[in-house]
């Protein structure tokens, strides 16, 4: 436990953001900063939770995808959101890389469209609800690549 007041608020509060959520090392550092805890406080207090594996930028970014894949989503936004929590690129390419082998993205486009859209492709596809198509699917990180071969399969 830490030892003086403010630590001990800071270990308290960042334990409370814990209990919610998994969370990065950048968004702990954040969080405290906006309760304007000092930067000495919040270095302490970060290195003490990562002792103890409270915080783990990797075991985050597992966590993180496994649950943001379900939703579905693409490997790009997944890598552009891990980049926003300030996780590593390292650890992106590593996380991403056992996500790709695990969750084919193909498969997982392929069987939102057949979902999303199951009403309007039991009709003829036009250049509209390609667009339509394809505007969604990069709304949800899909590259370009796999949205044109879903595209070409329908």
């Amino acid at each position: 436990m830490p030892e003086n007041k403010e630590l001990s608020r800071a270990y308290n509060y960042a334990l409370r953001l814990l209990k919610i959520r998994l969370r990065s090392e950048n968004e702990i550092r954040f969080r405290l900063s906006q309760k304007k805890y000092s930067q000495d406080a919040a270095e302490t207090l970060i290195k003490s939770l990562k002792d103890l594996g409270y915080v783990d930028d990797f075991n985050f970014a597992v966590s993180w995808v496994r649950e943001r894949i379900n939703r579905p989503l693409g490997l790009r936004r997944l890598e552009f959101e891990l980049g926003q929590k300030g996780i590593d690129k390292e650890i992106i390419e590593s996380v991403l890389t056992q996500a790709k082998k695990e969750h084919p993205e193909r498969e997982i486009a392929s069987n939102l469209v057949k979902y999303k859209f199951k009403k309007i492709i039991t009709k003829e596809i036009d250049h509209k609800i390609k667009r339509r198509i394809q505007g969604y699917l990069l709304r949800r990180g899909f590259s370009p690549e796999i949205i044109m071969d879903v595209l070409e399969k329908l």
